[in-house]
């Protein structure tokens, strides 16, 4: 039960800005705070990208490890790691 209640049902959503396009946002968000979340993207300028992700169960805690394809990597050019909270 108790690590039924620390896991949560989201959504990965990948952004881009049309007039500055090498500045990209992911972002995991509930299917319930979808639209303002999208919404908050478009007003910051993150309006282009591919649809939205099938859902995802993650649990407090655990890592999720981004890699890219293609001329796409970090500045570092290592995979991106960063923690669900």
């Amino acid at each position: 039960m108790e690590k039924y209640m620390s896991q949560r049902f989201v959504h990965a959503v990948v952004r881009q800005q049309d007039c500055q396009p090498d500045e990209v946002a992911v972002l995991f968000t509930t299917k319930s705070k979808m639209d303002r979340a999208l919404k908050n993207l478009s007003d910051e300028g993150y309006e282009s990208g591919p649809p939205v992700g099938p859902e995802l169960t993650l649990t407090e805690g655990q890592p999720i490890v981004m890699r890219f394809r293609g001329n796409i990597a970090d500045a570092d050019g290592r995979p991106v790691q960063i923690t669900h909270a």
